[in-house]
């Protein structure tokens, strides 16, 4: 009957070197180290972030449920104020009012150029993009 021995591929680098005073499994253990090393660092840093979580997560129910207490006093009628909104107000500007707002702005971006602008017509874009919108697009477009 044949008796088979089975070896162990790293006792047999074990000894071998590789240069610089090193074997292979000094180079193995260093492998083997270095791994687990970052892998356990993985776990906690995942851990931290879990706990972060809770953490943000039991903070933001305990504003909710302060909120939810200040809605509840809010919805209780109290006397109305006879005021009427800032908009109201200044709904019955006029065009020249408005004209004479660009136009100042105009001579007020061109202050000590030397330049004397001159608005010749105003006119209305309409509903073309919110500012928001259209800074984004500038932003996401600009060269690098």
């Amino acid at each position: 009957m044949m008796d088979f021995n089975f070896v162990n591929p790293i006792s047999l680098l074990k000894n071998v070197p590789i240069g610089g005073g090193y074997s292979w499994g000094d180079a193995m253990n260093v492998t083997f180290c270095g791994i687990v090393i970052v892998f356990s660092m993985l776990v906690l840093l995942v851990i931290v972030i879990k706990l972060f979580g809770m953490i943000y997560n039991s903070i933001a129910s305990k504003s909710n449920t302060s909120e939810k207490e200040t809605q509840a006093a809010a919805s209780i009628p109290q006397k109305k104020n006879d005021v009427v909104p800032q908009a109201a107000v200044n709904a019955d500007t006029t065009d020249d009012e408005i004209i004479a707002v660009i136009a100042a702005a105009v001579d007020a971006m061109y202050e000590g150029t030397g330049i004397k602008p001159t608005v010749r017509s105003v006119r209305s874009l309409g509903a073309v993009r919110s500012v928001w919108a259209h800074t984004g697009i500038v932003n996401n477009t600009r060269a690098f």
